[in-house]
């Protein structure tokens, strides 16, 4: 796991995690304001009890197509970095969704969400803490970049491969 650090000189240097890094005030502050970093709050041990612990809890304050921006890092981390998208280390590359379905099994209740640039329900039933992690973005701001139609025709690589032609085509079409 990488972070890009920005010093008081103004230099931003992409930094490994570390006891070092993880220790300062800002990285704190950082892992607070960023709930996709919700297990970097604990230690090692704690972290999968604390996750544990959220995702039985109720899901609340959501409601049925409610529409949410999802971090493009949702659909993994390395593919992510294959992508190589500008300033790919500042902005915040999104997609929009919505919850579409709940969905109960035993005594616990999920939510569905849709990708309707991707033509698919993401296979994830989410629970409270996937709602936590992934959907804190519900309107955008300057350091948010909207993955829509038009981004796509520039980076077809974003659209996933089992329908990739068919969109790339529409998209296209649209144009």
């Amino acid at each position: 796991m990488f972070f890009l650090v920005e010093f008081d000189d103004g230099d931003k240097v992409l930094l490994p995690y570390s006891k070092d890094l993880s220790s300062s005030a800002q990285f704190e502050e950082f892992i607070f304001a960023e709930p996709q970093l919700f297990p970097l709050r604990f230690n090692a041990a704690d972290a999968p009890k604390r996750i544990t612990a959220m995702r039985r809890e109720p899901i609340r304050n959501i409601a049925l197509h409610d529409v949410i921006y999802v971090d493009l890092r949702y659909w993994g981390y390395e593919w992510f970095d294959t992508l190589d998208l500008p300033n790919a280390y500042v902005t915040t590359y999104v997609v929009a969704c919505e919850y579409v379905a709940w969905h109960t099994h035993r005594r616990y209740r999920y939510v569905k969400v849709r990708c309707p640039l991707f033509d698919e329900v993401l296979s994830d039933l989410w629970d409270y803490y996937y709602v936590y992690i992934y959907s804190s973005i519900s309107t955008l701001n300057d350091t948010h970049t909207l993955v829509d139609e038009q981004f796509c025709l520039l980076y077809p690589a974003i659209l996933p491969e089992r329908n990739r032609d068919r969109l790339f085509a529409e998209f296209a079409a649209r144009v």
